[in-house]
C-alpha cells in the first residue's frame, strides 16, 4: 500500500513539473529571439557573475545590461537600462 502511494505522489510531481516546463515553452513559443550586443563574465571572488547587453526592440529604445549571478542560486538578476538618442544603435 505505502507503495502504491508513493508511486501516486512521484507521478504527480513528475507531471505538474513536466507541464510547467511545457507550459514555459508553448508561451513563449511566438517570441522573437534578441541576440545580446555583448556578453562576458566578471572575474570576481566566488560569484562568476555573466554580463549581458541588449537593446530594446520597441521605442523608447533603451540599452539595458543584466547580471546573472550562477554561485548564489537564491539571487536575481540585476537590469539596469538607460535611454538612447534617437538614432543612436551603439
Amino acid at each position: 500500500m505505502k507503495k502504491i502511494i508513493l508511486g501516486l505522489v512521484v507521478s504527480v510531481g513528475l507531471v505538474v513539473s513536466v507541464q510547467a516546463g511545457m507550459w514555459s515553452v508553448i508561451s513563449s513559443m511566438g517570441f522573437k529571439k534578441v541576440k545580446p550586443l555583448a556578453k562576458w563574465k566578471l572575474e570576481t571572488s566566488g560569484w562568476e557573475p555573466r554580463v549581458y547587453e541588449f537593446n530594446t526592440l520597441s521605442k523608447p529604445i533603451m540599452h539595458c545590461v543584466i547580471i546573472f549571478s550562477s554561485s548564489n542560486k537564491n539571487s536575481s538578476p540585476t537590469m539596469q537600462c538607460i535611454r538612447l538618442n534617437p538614432g543612436v544603435t551603439k
